[in-house]
């Protein structure tokens, strides 16, 4: 999948992600780069309203309505990020989708 795609797609569900909790999403890895191949998953970053609660469930529940939507196999990280390694390649990666 390629990037503008998939930020057109993620895009759509705006709505449904929002009425989920979510704030922000955007992609890192390996299409935020323009490097996926046809075996890449889709990375994304999600920052839930702090008021909501979100379980590991409900994650796993997005992940697989993206993966639906997207054609291919997604994996949410939630943000903040804790693991400092992984937080700095996120964030150097990210590209905003809302």
């Amino acid at each position: 999948m390629n990037q503008a795609a998939a930020i057109e797609k993620l895009r759509s569900a705006r709505g449904a992600l929002e009425r989920k909790g979510v704030l922000h999403l955007a992609l890192f890895g390996s299409v935020a780069r323009g490097e996926a191949g046809a075996s890449s998953d889709v990375d994304v970053l999600v920052r839930f309203d702090s008021g909501a609660e979100v379980s590991l469930l409900d994650v796993v529940h997005i992940e697989n309505e993206l993966s639906d939507l997207l054609g291919t196999r997604v994996q949410v990280l939630r943000e903040p990020v804790r693991r400092e390694r992984l937080h700095a390649r996120a964030d150097g990666e990210r590209i905003n989708v809302f």
